[in-house]
């Protein structure tokens, strides 16, 4: 029994080993985690935010609207592919006078739902410029930033 146990710890050892030299070496490693990717076009940090426009932005919560009324980024309106259009029209009056560069958040790293907001208002509004929080409302939540 102990030399199977000494086995498998071998193998294991062996085989972080490998994946470590594959991920050194590869000329197309996958990226340790989605923050060392390059930002998208459209796409913007939360630490940008704050650096580029002192966090004064429009926030809109492309996430289910359960999920927005338990919590959400301070001021953000709510606006997501489920009821876009009757959301859209509720908001109608702060959007038509908006001149703050809004960033979109949905509910996860890679979620479609802020892309699809993104999409949508500028195909229907005049709004600009119009940006994805990266990694969404937890990456918000990790970063520390402020939630009502």
């Amino acid at each position: 029994m102990h030399s199977l146990a000494v086995q498998i710890v071998a193998f294991l050892v062996l085989s972080l080993a490998l994946g470590l030299v594959t991920k050194a070496v590869h000329p197309r490693a996958p990226a340790w985690s989605i923050q060392s990717e390059p930002l998208q076009q459209g796409e913007i940090t939360s630490a940008m935010v704050e650096e580029s426009y002192a966090g004064d932005v429009l926030w809109i919560d492309a996430r289910k609207s359960e999920d927005y009324f338990k919590q959400h980024i301070p001021g953000a309106l709510s606006i997501n592919p489920q009821d876009h259009e009757n959301q859209l029209f509720d908001n109608f009056e702060v959007l038509q006078v908006e001149t703050r560069p809004v960033v979109i958040y949905c509910g996860s790293y890679a979620c479609q739902a802020s892309k699809k907001i993104a999409d949508y208002l500028r195909e229907n509004t005049i709004l600009e410029p119009i940006y994805v929080l990266r990694g969404g409302w937890p990456q918000w939540v990790k970063d520390g930033g402020a939630v009502e």
